[in-house]
């Protein structure tokens, strides 16, 4: 039976720490590939959902078209594979297929067909937003940034703030100010702030971001860390502060 899709299963955790968002080059096809081979039995196929969409944006966003297109392939297989397991959950369904939804926006963005990338992330947030489990995850709020980092790109500022506050307000109502999920959303918002060039408004938010990182355990030399200070260092620039 496909029980691996569950919602907070150990495998899809050890995924996301081989994998995480945005993987290193160095370390990521060593990854995918141990990550194949440990969850090739049928019962553990869902966590691959995880696998080729980590991969397929991972490639998209190092500007690596071709790969990321067949990462792709292999995600849009495995989803129609997914739909003769007769054990899958809804909320697990939910989950693999905002995946699939999400990672097709990730490429189209990086290919700069803006349009085609807000429609499927707003396929995978309303995926998601239907139902009752993966409503209250903590994916539906980084789907959400995403979306809000788009709009900012697009120029359509406004509504990235909205979307942007909308996702911090329902970070902080899953797990307070404390959190590095919370961090996370600030962050976007700093960026989205930012691009309306409310720099010290970003600057703060961005130091908030740092200060919860720094304060729930982050290393020195994290990636969320250090992408908080790219943030931080970005708003102080604008602001004609360089020796900061």
């Amino acid at each position: 039976h496909v029980d691996v899709g569950q919602v907070g299963d150990h495998r899809n955790r050890r995924c996301e720490r081989v994998l995480g968002d945005q993987p290193d080059d160095d370390v990521v096809q060593a990854g995918v590939d141990r990550l194949v081979k440990m969850l090739w039995p049928q019962d553990r196929r869902g966590a691959l959902f995880r696998v080729y969409g980590a991969l397929s944006r991972f490639h998209a966003w190092a500007g690596e078209r071709e790969a990321a297109e067949a990462a792709l392939q292999q995600l849009l297989a495995l989803q129609s594979e997914s739909r003769n397991w007769r054990t899958a959950r809804p909320e697990w369904v939910a989950h693999w297929d905002a995946n699939v939804v999400d990672t097709q926006g990730v490429l189209a963005e990086a290919m700069g067909r803006f349009a085609d990338a807000e429609a499927s992330y707003r396929e995978g947030i309303s995926i998601l937003a239907a139902n009752p489990a993966t409503a209250r995850h903590p994916i539906l709020d980084l789907r959400t940034s995403r979306l809000a980092t788009l709009l900012a790109r697009q120029g359509r500022l406004l509504e990235a703030e909205n979307e942007g506050r909308k996702v911090l307000l329902s970070a902080l109502s899953k797990g307070g100010r404390y959190s590095t999920h919370t961090a996370s959303m600030l962050r976007a918002l700093a960026f989205v702030i930012s691009e309306q060039g409310r720099f010290t408004e970003a600057e703060k938010l961005a130091r908030a971001t740092i200060d919860i990182y720094e304060k729930t355990g982050s290393s020195p030399d994290s990636l969320l860390l250090a992408n908080a200070r790219m943030e931080l260092a970005a708003a102080l620039g604008f602001q004609g502060r360089w020796n900061e």
